[in-house]
């Protein structure tokens, strides 16, 4: 198991869901579907004609009872004599993952909003921020070097913290024009209305809907559906959107054209399937990817699975089209995704205590059916390469004669035909510098394909560049409306 204890750092670490409803049960309900987002921390922001307060905790959005946070909100509003029978109007709801500024020892410093002011009540796993001045929730990742955020960045602990200052002082308009990088967010101040904006690329996803009649937003239009509400559209990259209290007046100001480079590795792994995603409907895409992948990859198996459970669509097609058996051989005690784990220890935890082999395959015990044969495991992406190097070994002790995995993604972490280290620095925690196993040890090359099987123990096959990109233009997606900087593509913000 040297690969997967020497790796176990590739797990990826990724992105964040954000809600804004008009109920704190929604905002609950909503995040609880967003959940596969991040499961670092959990908050909710309670907003009134007054005041701001914000509860935190670390953890899942379950670990909290929701009539323990209604009670406990609702004593919190009384504490104000001026605030009496001033309902909250408008809640933010955040889970996340942290890609900028973890700090595995103190979970809560970090967790979403950031906030300027108010009074911190502090209760170990969770703490509440009483009538603070603004907060801020956020998706995406910010480039925290940039000069024009300099005046706002002394004692600053993470991006989310300088675009909150940023923004306050600077307004809405500024920080589009001027502030490159992803985001879809939702910021409050006291006694303004609501701000819901994303990027001028559209890097990070956002929707808008409509729930009893008022406006609602989440990072993905599965938790609207979900949740009882109509969804209307993706919020459009460049555009700010002004909340009236009431949440049944919305306003607009598109502060700059769109210029879109969507992400495309929300479709191909983060999303969940149930979602739509700037018009690309996320299952029928991953079901694409894997008749795609069978008409390129076409290694001899006698059957195919798949590492649960982002794959599962793309394994089914995979196996359908090439006239293969499909098998259910791995699964889960949960939906836990290891990669949301908060540290290095904790996602290898992850890994060991929730990815199994069935203990019966076809009605055989799985070590006899598994035994001699070769298996095709799909995956949806390989970054280090670490779950696929504990289900190598789980399938090895099972007596499996051969293992070919086999991603719907190209290689992740590339350096580039410019010479350029690929990576993430939009919002995955899977920087430029990163370990990537399609490098050399020294990060200063690609291996070979047969270097990349060699470091794997398996055979190792990836989607073509250009054949997953025929995939999203089959679906309407242009490519020059992609960020495929990991992968090789051009530079997001370059012109």
């Amino acid at each position: 198991m040297w690969f997967y204890k020497h790796f176990m750092g590739e797990v990826i670490e990724t992105r964040c869901g954000v809600c804004v409803t008009h109920s704190l049960h929604d905002a609950y309900s909503f995040l609880k579907s967003l959940q596969h987002r991040g499961r670092d921390t959990a908050s909710i922001t309670a907003i009134s004609g007054s005041r701001i307060d914000v509860l935190k905790y670390a953890g899942e959005v379950r670990r909290f009872d929701l009539e323990t946070v209604i009670r406990n909100f609702q004593e919190i509003n009384k504490t104000d004599e001026s605030n009496k029978g001033n309902a909250y109007h408008t809640f933010f709801g955040h889970v996340r993952y942290a890609t900028s500024g973890i700090d595995t020892s103190d979970v809560l410093k970090y967790a979403h909003p950031a906030v300027l002011g108010g009074t911190v009540i502090e209760k170990g796993n969770h703490v509440y921020h009483i009538d603070c001045d603004a907060a801020l929730v956020h998706n995406g990742q910010i480039d925290m070097n940039n000069s024009v955020l300099a005046p706002y960045a002394g004692g600053v602990g993470f991006d989310t913290e300088l675009l909150l200052r940023y923004l306050k002082e600077e307004g809405y308009r500024r920080t589009m024009q001027n502030i490159q990088g992803s985001y879809f967010l939702a910021f409050a101040e006291k006694g303004k209305d609501t701000i819901v904006m994303r990027d001028r690329h559209g890097i990070m996803p956002g929707v808008i809907g409509r729930k009893d009649k008022k406006f609602v937003f989440a990072s993905e239009d599965a938790a609207l559906r979900k949740n009882g509400a109509r969804v209307i559209k993706d919020v459009e990259p460049g555009r700010v959107y002004l909340i009236r209290p009431n949440g049944l007046d919305l306003n607009y100001d598109e502060v700059m054209g769109g210029d879109p480079r969507h992400c495309f590795f929300q479709g191909n792994y983060i999303a969940s399937p149930e979602s739509t995603i700037d018009d690309l409907a996320v299952g029928t895409l991953r079901r694409m990817l894997g008749e795609k992948l069978a008409e390129i990859v076409k290694p001899e198996v006698d059957i195919v699975t798949y590492l649960p459970t982002c794959p599962e669509i793309s394994a089914m097609s995979y196996a359908d089209k090439r006239g293969l058996p499909f098998k259910e051989v791995f699964y889960k005690l949960n939906k836990e995704r290891s990669f949301l784990g908060r540290d290095k220890e904790d996602r290898r935890s992850s890994i060991e205590r929730n990815l199994y082999i069935q203990p019966i395959i076809d009605g055989v015990l799985a070590g006899d059916y598994l035994r001699g044969k070769s298996i095709g495991v799909v995956d949806d992406s390989i970054v280090r390469g670490n779950n696929a190097a504990y289900a190598r070994d789980l399938l090895k002790v099972n007596g499996v004669r051969e293992i070919h995995l086999i991603s719907y993604t190209p290689k992740i972490g590339i350096v580039g035909s410019d010479g350029v280290k690929r990576g993430c620095s939009f919002g995955i925690d899977m920087p430029p510098d990163d370990s990537f196993v399609v490098r050399s040890e020294d990060g200063t090359r690609n291996r070979t394909d047969e270097e990349i099987n060699q470091v794997m123990g398996i055979n190792v096959h990836y989607m073509p560049y250009e054949a997953m990109l025929e995939v999203f233009e089959r679906m309407g997606m242009p490519r020059n409306s992609l960020c495929t900087f990991c992968i090789g593509g051009s530079h997001p913000f370059s012109a």
